[in-house]
């Protein structure tokens, strides 16, 4: 549903309900009334309805104006895709709105195939303060001149509009020359309004926020053992989520626009991973320092939404903030296309594809290759680069239980959890840990079907485990052996052979797994979900430019005492001088 409130807290609401969401004429309008910040109900019914966010009704902020930006570069078949940046009123500090919702061409949608045709993009928005905004642009038509957006206007719902009219001339008041005249074209020289570094943050941090798609699920884990059954949850996995925000980033640097593009000029990213690969996300950091001490991680899988923490606490994850196996991603060590991987970076238009990742395409299903000809550059390497990864280690383990894992291989080597400590023997082996909300681990292993690896587990407490085994061909699992069986502390389970779905024996008994050809919904649902990091709040966080005066500082003030130093010995050795001479 979606609708207008007025009157504040006890107010009425008015709400379209549409049987079909693309289909505005099939729709019934309903009233609801406001009983307190939390509750509306039908007019004339007694039950309420929670409203989901309450906090619309808190106190006052500050108002807002909103600045509608496009990439003016685009053409017919490209994917116009809005974005807004918001300033106070007063002050003109950058701030984050509440909400904010595109419509393009009418219809309630963050981004379109472009057809080249004149569209009209519509931006609803709510302020700190509560306050509710309509902004609207025009796309011009392809091959019509691209111009300044004029007559953006902004609508207070209740209130009377108020136009905000750029300095940019539209096409009718533009006087015409007189055919004796000479006129030159000169470029408009477009001016940006200053923003210091954490504003430029705020502003990436709002398109991230906007622009990074929601998972289907509620948790990372339960969206990965989905994976086994049915490859849209692909979508959605660490890889996938780094390739988006990667090409969020890359848009921004490369933007035509150079005020958008001015976001990034005091902040560097790159991709990053953790245990060694087992687990992938995007950092962010100011540039001239080290994204270890200072970076800030963009990672929407752990909660299946856009979600930012600090270097240290999401390390904590994998090793105790150590950052023992956090490094840059190895999916892009070998093509350098940015700083976290010794590199520069390569604008989209110029991200090619390697021989070996265009060999692996070709034997892809025709349909699957039409597919990823619509990805854009960064997403379809991103897509790619897991693939053949998966293609490799084509061989899963899903872990719901308190049990330990580790692989072994015939010569003693072992890659895996071993007495709660990660061994890492076996490079061809990917492993994520994480720890879930009912203190237990949820653990998944990728490696070669190939490699006669033997599984063993260990039992870390008493309960119920489910074990999920799978082998994928073509990017999609061909059959999942579900193993079910009561753990004890202390009891080892081992793989009787290095087969897919091979039997489990321990104590002189044996563990059959059954065929799972669907998977349980219901079961996957009520699992717990993942341990959250404490996420960044950039209140609690320093400035970008204490960030610098303390890097530089450090060094400044050890110089600074070394010559205080120095002085003080010659100043002492000259009075020594002096007293001798007397």
């Amino acid at each position: 549903m979606y609708g207008t409130f007025s009157g504040g807290p006890n107010g009425v609401a008015t709400f379209d309900i549409c049987v079909d969401v693309d289909d505005p004429t099939n729709c019934r309008t309903v009233n609801f009334q406001f009983v307190d910040g939390n509750r509306i109900t039908y007019q004339g019914v007694e039950s309420g309805y929670v409203i989901q966010n309450p906090e619309a009704f808190g106190a006052a902020g500050s108002d807002c104006t909103a600045a509608i930006h496009y990439d003016t570069a685009i053409k017919p078949g490209d994917t116009l895709s809005p974005w807004a940046t918001y300033t106070a009123l007063p002050g003109g500090q950058a701030v984050t709105p509440i909400g904010e919702a595109f419509l393009i061409q009418g219809k309630l949608t963050p981004s379109v195939i472009w057809d080249g045709t004149e569209t009209i993009i519509e931006l609803q928005y709510t302020c700190p303060g509560h306050q509710g905004h309509i902004a609207t642009i025009t796309v011009p038509a392809a091959g019509n001149p691209t111009l300044t957006p004029t007559n953006v206007e902004t609508i207070t719902p209740g209130g009377t509009s108020t136009p905000q009219i750029t300095d940019t001339p539209s096409p009718s008041d533009t006087p015409t020359p007189e055919a004796s005249a000479t006129t030159a074209l000169t470029p408009t020289k477009i001016s940006c309004k200053p923003l210091s570094a954490d504003a430029k943050l705020t502003q990436i941090l709002n398109q991230y926020y906007a622009q990074i798609p929601k998972g289907i699920t509620d948790s990372g884990n339960k969206n990965n053992l989905l994976t086994l059954w049915d490859e849209k949850y692909n979508e959605y996995v660490c890889g996938s989520y780094q390739g988006k925000v990667l090409q969020l980033l890359s848009d921004i640097k490369f933007n035509s626009d150079p005020c958008v593009s001015a976001w990034l000029d005091d902040w560097d990213y790159g991709p990053i991973e953790a245990l060694w690969g087992g687990h992938q996300a995007v950092v962010i950091y100011p540039r001239g320092t080290t994204w270890t001490d200072t970076g800030l991680v963009l990672d929407p899988w752990i909660t299946q939404s856009p979600q930012v923490y600090t270097i240290q606490e999401w390390s904590i994850q994998f090793s105790g903030s150590s950052q023992y196996g956090v490094r840059g991603s190895s999916d892009y060590e070998n093509q350098a296309q940015y700083p976290t991987v010794g590199g520069n970076y390569t604008p989209s238009g110029d991200l090619k594809l390697t021989a070996e990742e265009n060999d692996f395409i070709r034997t892809l299903p025709l349909d699957k290759q039409e597919w990823l000809k619509k990805m854009s550059p960064v997403n379809r390497k991103a897509w790619v680069a897991q693939m053949m990864r998966r293609q490799t280690q084509n061989a899963t383990l899903s872990i719901n239980s308190p049990l330990d894992i580790y692989l072994t291989d015939d010569a003693g080597h072992f890659a895996g959890f071993m007495n709660g400590n990660f061994v890492d023997d076996l490079p061809d082996v990917s492993f994520r840990r994480f720890l879930r909300a009912d203190g237990r681990y949820w653990t998944e292993v990728e490696y070669p079907a190939n490699r006669n690896y033997r599984v063993v587990m260990y039992g870390t407490g008493d309960g119920q485990a489910r074990v999920f085994s799978t082998i994928t061909e073509s990017g999609a699992s061909s059959m999942a052996y579900q193993y079910d069986f009561s753990v004890g502390v202390g009891e080892f389970y081992q793989s009787e052979t290095s087969e897919i779905g091979a039997s489990f024996v321990y104590a002189q008994s044996r563990i059959e797994p059954n065929i799972a050809l669907t998977a349980d919904q219901a079961w996957i649902e009520s699992q717990p979900g993942l341990v959250e990091p404490q996420r960044y709040n950039k209140d609690d966080t320093t400035p970008f430019w204490l960030i610098v005066l303390v890097v530089c500082g450090v060094g400044a003030c050890l110089i600074a005492f070394l010559i205080l130093l120095v002085g003080i010995i010659w100043f002492t050795r000259q009075g020594r001088k002096a007293k001798f001479s007397l």
